[in-house]
């Protein structure tokens, strides 16, 4: 690159960003709106960084944008290393099913299930779910997850998250069918 070449593209940088200062929120939105559908991921990111800075709420598009990133991500999953653990959603899932399986012991001693019966009781209603196990992996998911629980940090691996997410990620509910 020549250095008038080098010039013309620090002129027009200079000019770009001083034209985005003089644009309003919502020009600058809408400009970032049509880079986004266009297939630029960069301008939704943006889109955010600049709803966080003005302290505003970013705009519909960018939310839905925002979501729709996600919930890929959360369907998917991201490879994060390598292995067992290399992935979010292997990772998430494992989890939730070590958690789905406490849940349905803690709900079954609720109602008075003795120890002796409630891992052997806990396999039928755990039966053709993503949680599906035997009485011995059941009682170590539990012991896991109530180990777990006390540690602050280890705990937040348990997030129970909402409907939608839970159907991206196939990590239910159990409910218990008396």
């Amino acid at each position: 690159m020549t250095d008038e070449t080098s010039q013309t593209q620090h002129d027009n940088d200079k000019h770009q960003s001083g034209n985005m200062i003089l644009m309003t929120l919502k020009e600058r939105w809408d400009l970032q709106c049509t880079f986004y559908k266009a297939g630029v991921i960069a301008a939704l990111y943006d889109a955010l960084q600049l709803a966080r800075d003005s302290g505003q709420s970013p705009p519909e598009w960018a939310i839905e944008g925002a979501l729709a990133v996600v919930g890929e991500r959360l369907k998917f999953g991201f490879t994060i290393g390598k292995g067992a653990k290399g992935n979010e959603l292997s990772n998430y899932q494992k989890n939730m099913s070590h958690f789905r399986r406490w849940q349905v012991v803690q709900r079954l001693r609720s109602q008075g299930i003795k120890w002796d019966d409630v891992f052997i009781k806990a396999t039928k209603y755990l039966k053709d779910t993503f949680a599906e196990a035997g009485p011995s992996a059941i009682q170590k998911s539990y012991s896991r997850v109530q180990s777990d629980l006390k540690d602050p940090e280890k705990a937040l691996q348990y997030y129970s998250a909402f409907g939608e997410v839970q159907e991206l990620t196939d990590t239910p509910n159990i409910p218990l069918k008396k």
